[in-house]
């Protein structure tokens, strides 16, 4: 009896949009470390230094805040 290995699922394609992800802490170096690996992975992310800040709507990061 032989047995066929499984094949890998296609992968998802990618959507049409960034997904966007806000990012706060108060330490500005972890908020932008995070900010940096999330945009590598193809994100599009947004950094505030308190909630308050986070929940006021902003464009996209351009440096933090």
């Amino acid at each position: 009896m032989t047995t066929t290995p499984p094949t890998a699922a296609a992968p998802a394609p990618p959507p049409s949009r960034p997904t966007r992800v806000l990012v706060v802490d108060d330490e500005a170096y972890l908020a932008d470390l995070v900010s940096t690996a999330l945009r590598y992975e193809g994100f599009e992310t947004a950094v505030a230094s308190t909630g308050g800040r986070g929940r006021t709507p902003r464009s996209p990061r351009s440096g933090p805040t």
